[in-house]
């Protein structure tokens, strides 16, 4: 018997592979773009976390903009992270990737940030990097933890975290760009994972079904230079009382 390991909370919203009815959440969500003109969206090929194609869009010049999943309003949609909301204490979980970082206003300008918004103009900002900093990112696919409750960065509007329908990155830059430059791949919700069944090899087996990219990229668990990252909460065990899940779980060390 085999580890079962799953997200604990909402799940998977989107998996940036269509721009319109995206196959992620309820299958409904669609992408696009605000901000300054002459820029789009897309879909790519070219570099992508999971699955074989990502969200793209191209900012070159003195451009602004903010690349966003809209999730719409079927069941279960928007998000509620208010308090006794049904995303109350979940966490968002996005990818991003952008290789012109040193392309890009101050990080007290906002050069990357992480977006959420109520509506377009109902938005929270979450910097991420600058042209004179990035905490040690190098612009290449990284997951990005969001606590919607938190204090932002910046906000425009009057957001509402109980209804959250807008998902992405924003970036500001201030010279010219080649080519697609800021790319969005799997968006999750949620407290982290639950895992029940037999392992024989620990932490390892988690690790191993979470960073499987062609399938998933959850991003709760990650690897970097053989050392395991846990980004979330963890249960062991299923959530009845007592638990009556089977589950061996052993350390490989």
């Amino acid at each position: 018997m085999a580890l079962t390991i799953t997200i604990e909370g909402k799940g998977v919203i989107a998996n940036a592979d269509a721009e319109t009815n995206d196959t992620g959440g309820d299958g409904t969500g669609d992408w696009g773009f605000t901000g300054s003109g002459g820029v789009s969206n897309g879909l790519t090929t070219d570099t992508f976390k999971y699955g074989s194609a990502c969200i793209a869009a191209a900012l070159s010049g003195t451009k602004n903009g903010w690349l966003w999943f809209n999730t719409g309003t079927g069941t279960g949609y928007p998000l509620d992270f208010d308090t006794a909301g049904a995303e109350e204490g979940q966490h968002i979980y996005i990818w991003v990737h952008c290789p012109t970082i040193g392309l890009t206003t101050t990080l007290a300008n906002e050069g990357v940030t992480i977006r959420i918004g109520s509506a377009t103009g109902d938005f929270a900002d979450y910097t991420i990097a600058g042209n004179d900093g990035s905490n040690g990112w190098d612009g290449k696919w990284k997951c990005f933890v969001i606590d919607p409750t938190k204090t932002a960065s910046n906000t425009g509007g009057t957001i509402d975290i109980g209804s959250i329908r807008y998902i992405g990155a924003r970036m500001s830059t201030t010279a010219t760009a080649k080519g697609d430059n800021l790319f969005i791949s799997q968006i999750a919700v949620g407290f982290g994972l639950r895992v029940t069944g037999t392992s024989t090899t620990g932490w390892k087996d988690v690790v191993d079904y979470c960073i499987d990219y062609p399938n998933r990229a959850w991003g709760m668990f990650q690897e970097r230079e053989g050392i395991y990252y846990q980004y979330g909460k963890v249960w062991i065990g299923d959530d009845t009382t007592p638990q009556a899940a089977a589950v061996s779980f052993t350390d490989s060390g």
